[in-house]
C-alpha cells in the first residue's frame, strides 16, 4: 500500500510540475518593453563612456605607453 501511495505522489506531482504543453500569450507590449529596455541599456552605456571619456582615454594611453616604453 505504501508503495502505490508514494508512485501516486510521484505521478500527480511530476504531472503538475512537468507539464507537456504550455499555453502563453506575449502581447505585443511585451516586445516593445523587451525593446525598450535594451535601447535603455544602450544608451546608458554610452553616456556612461562619454561621461569618463577622458578618464578611459588616459587610461588606455597609459597601458599602451608602458608596453611600448619596456620593449
Amino acid at each position: 500500500m505504501k508503495y502505490l501511495t508514494n508512485t501516486l505522489i510521484v505521478i500527480v506531482l511530476s504531472s503538475l510540475f512537468f507539464p507537456q504543453k504550455v499555453y502563453a500569450y506575449l502581447d505585443p507590449g511585451s516586445m516593445s518593453f523587451i525593446i525598450q529596455i535594451t535601447l535603455a541599456i544602450i544608451a546608458g552605456g554610452i553616456f556612461g563612456a562619454k561621461l569618463f571619456w577622458k578618464n578611459i582615454k588616459s587610461f588606455f594611453k597609459n597601458v599602451f605607453s608602458k608596453k611600448l616604453k619596456n620593449e
